[in-house]
């Protein structure tokens, strides 16, 4: 009996990562389709940055992409937790605390 709720608990939280990870998806098609509507490049922190390091963020960033300093947007995220995420139409990096965990947690969880 104990084992038929294990498993139990297990397919619920098989199912609960299924629809999180189907809501990432969709929340990905919509991000994707903004970026297809608009030439900004989105430039995510979890605190406001400093001058400074948008010029060291723009700087490391032109050595990948091209852009106009007119196509830049900075937004303020607390669920990143720490760090940043920069995306574009063919460009996306994510160096945030949040994807970290996310990455653990999946980690984990399929071992």
């Amino acid at each position: 009996m104990k084992n038929n709720q294990s498993n139990e608990m297990n397919e619920s939280d098989i199912l609960e990562i299924l629809l999180k990870q189907r809501q990432q998806i969709e929340a990905g098609q919509e991000r994707l389709k903004e970026q297809k509507e608009s030439p900004v490049i989105r430039i995510t922190s979890a605190h406001p940055l400093s001058q400074q390091d948008k010029e060291v963020v723009l700087r490391a960033l032109e050595r990948i992409i091209t852009f106009e300093q007119d196509d830049i947007q900075y937004i303020v995220d607390a669920r990143l937790i720490a760090g940043i995420r920069i995306q574009s139409r063919s460009y996306y990096y994510d160096n945030s605390l949040l994807r970290k965990l996310e990455d653990m947690r999946h980690h984990l969880i399929s071992e």
